[in-house]
């Protein structure tokens, strides 16, 4: 995705927004959650808000927020398993995912 006037930053730039960690497996994570973003985006929603008319500047706003709101989540949820297993493993019970 290309900087434009309507989206000052791209999502190459999103670390940076995160406090610039490089820690390995936040690095992956990024990867893998960009990747899935990115083909969700391209596969699903946005065909969804073209469909229904929305303006192309609006579409491409969407996307940064999209994009960026689900790497963002996703980041969560791998810190809230990892606290999970921290827990399970404080607790010396397994999880069902174990």
């Amino acid at each position: 995705m290309m900087k434009n006037d309507l989206l000052p930053v791209t999502l190459d730039d999103y670390p940076k927004y995160q406090g610039g960690k490089t820690l390995m497996n936040q690095t992956l994570n990024l990867t893998r959650s960009k990747e899935l973003a990115e083909a969700h985006w391209k596969d699903y929603v946005k065909g969804l808000l073209e469909a229904t008319g929305v303006d192309r500047a609006i579409v491409n706003a969407c996307e940064f927020v999209y994009i960026s709101s689900f790497i963002h989540g996703y980041k969560h949820a791998m810190q809230d398993m990892e606290n999970s297993k921290k827990i399970f493993s404080e607790y010396n019970v397994r999880s069902n995912n174990d």
